[in-house]
């Protein structure tokens, strides 16, 4: 009993010592921050808000990538000099181009951009993934993986001359399917393109990095939104399928949605955007940030259980239509 308890002791303080290591190797921080520049998309709002603002306090040189000329002008008059609004919308080509020159012509000579924060993403149309035809898939995949893709792919020589950082939101729910819409679908998407760039850019120098925060209380999870865009979705439904599901059962998960949103929908957006300036600053930043109370104590465990016990448990959460009864 005795060399038991002085073995338990031991691994103990080995496992105690291992972890402070990981602490202190993680906490440590580059330097020269006032010499580095970052680009953030999707400043409007949200994360991408707070994002740019927090890198400006923080010494960074910042390009706060926005969609709406309103946005630009509060951040301009908001922020340091420092701090330099775009206009860049990631679904429009010409427009990604545009942003790059501006970008690559108030940098100094021969630098780059030490870190690209793609933040910028939409819920996309709310539904059944009946109620929903390729249209409705294409819009958030256009915004949440395909403009992540423009953006990357223009920027990307900036990133590889500083031999910097992409850092791309993802999301809990692009490992666990749990929403009625095409919104986890493009966040799947792009966990698989994420995991593929950062393969490849090892060989570049650049390092790429993955947040997937949980349920947060942004723009993005706004109920009336919600509750419009689902409304929309079965509306535009044909008269059968509308009659098999019902307006009740339509009701329902609308309900539903709204009580998952209000239950998740975390207030401190502050440890994602926290998330964000530990990618950018850390000598050795994380592959993989899981973030939030809810992703770590709901989520993780879902992904993790057998598949068709986590299919069971989240089946409770969806109303039965009408004609199934």
């Amino acid at each position: 009993m005795i060399c038991f308890l002085e073995f338990l002791g031991i691994l103990t303080i080995i496992c105690t010592l291992f972890l402070l290591s990981i602490k202190y190797y993680r906490s440590l921080k580059i330097d020269c921050l006032t010499d580095k520049w970052i680009l953030v998309t999707g400043c409007d709002t949200g994360f991408g808000n707070k994002a740019a603002r927090k890198f400006d306090t923080s010494g960074f040189r910042v390009f706060a990538a926005c969609l709406t000329f309103d946005k630009m002008r509060e951040l301009r008059l908001q922020c340091s000099e420092n701090l330099i609004p775009l206009h860049l919308d990631v679904t429009d080509m010409a427009s990604v181009e545009k942003a790059f020159g501006i970008v690559k012509n108030k940098l100094p000579g021969n630098k780059g951009l030490w870190a690209l924060i793609n933040n910028a993403g939409i819920v996309g149309p709310v539904g059944l993934c009946e109620w929903l035809g390729k249209e409705e898939f294409q819009k958030a995949m256009d915004v949440n993986l395909l403009g992540t893709i423009r953006v990357t792919n223009t920027f990307l020589p900036l990133v590889r001359l500083s031999k910097g950082r992409i850092v791309n939101t993802c999301s809990v729910v692009g490992r666990l399917a749990f929403s009625t819409g095409p919104y986890s679908v493009s966040k799947f998407c792009l966990e698989g393109y994420t995991d593929s760039l950062r393969q490849q850019m090892r060989l570049h120098g650049v390092t790429v990095h993955t947040i997937e925060p949980g349920g947060y209380a942004t723009n993005i999870t706004d109920a009336d939104l919600t509750n419009s865009s689902m409304e929309k979705s079965f509306d535009a439904l044909p008269d059968n399928v509308k009659d098999f599901y019902g307006v009740d059962m339509k009701q329902k998960l609308s309900f539903m949605t709204n009580l998952a949103t209000y239950i998740l929908g975390c207030s401190r957006l502050h440890q994602v955007v926290d998330a964000y300036l530990h990618a950018a600053t850390a000598r050795h930043p994380k592959t993989r940030y899981v973030v939030g109370w809810n992703a770590h104590l709901i989520f993780r465990p879902l992904w993790s259980l057998p598949t068709s016990l986590t299919d069971f448990i989240l089946g409770m959460c969806y109303p039965l239509p009408r004609g199934s009864s």
